[in-house]
């Protein structure tokens, strides 16, 4: 199921500067979030194309796991390997897409004065720690995966499954 959603959510995403205009019309002048989609189009298309890849691979694992092949382990490892620098490239590009987002709410003549304050703290706080949280997160699950999987009974009934393909 979660691979499901995340493929469908890496279509979504993939389409989603087609909404670029839409979306801006109800934000204030200087303050679009697709300025660095603009700049770098290969790092967001980049990413969403890795993150589908991953959602492929992973509904390939899931289906494989309930079918009871024993392929499904090195099909969950290469997930594993696959996520960790899809996972990277996605906190770089969180990074980058939050620091110039909070540079345009400093420049922003239009908002409130509390505005560039807020701006600068939000930086150094919240991006800093929801990136911190989100590789924590995503590479926490290809630990758990990778750990899963060289676990000895997991392996025992990998074996067992092959004997029986």
């Amino acid at each position: 199921m979660f691979a499901t959603l995340a493929l469908f959510g890496s279509c979504v995403n993939m389409l989603s500067p087609l909404a670029k205009d839409f979306v801006e019309g109800f934000m204030p002048p200087g303050s679009s979030p697709f300025e660095v989609l603009t700049q770098n189009p290969w790092l967001w298309y980049g990413y969403q194309g890795l993150y589908g890849l991953c959602a492929i691979v992973l509904l390939a694992a899931a289906v494989m796991l309930l079918r009871r092949r024993a392929l499904c382990a090195p099909v969950f490892i290469a997930w594993a390997l696959l996520r960790i620098p899809t996972s990277c490239l996605g906190v770089f590009y969180t990074y980058v897409a939050q620091r110039a987002q909070v540079e345009a709410m400093k420049k922003n003549p239009q908002g409130p004065p509390v505005a560039a304050a807020a701006a600068s703290l939000a930086t150094d706080l919240l991006s800093n720690a929801v990136l911190v949280g989100i590789g924590v997160w995503w590479l926490a699950q290809v630990a758990f995966v990778l750990w899963w999987f060289s676990r000895r009974k997991v392996k025992a009934d990998l074996a067992r499954w092959f004997q029986h393909a």
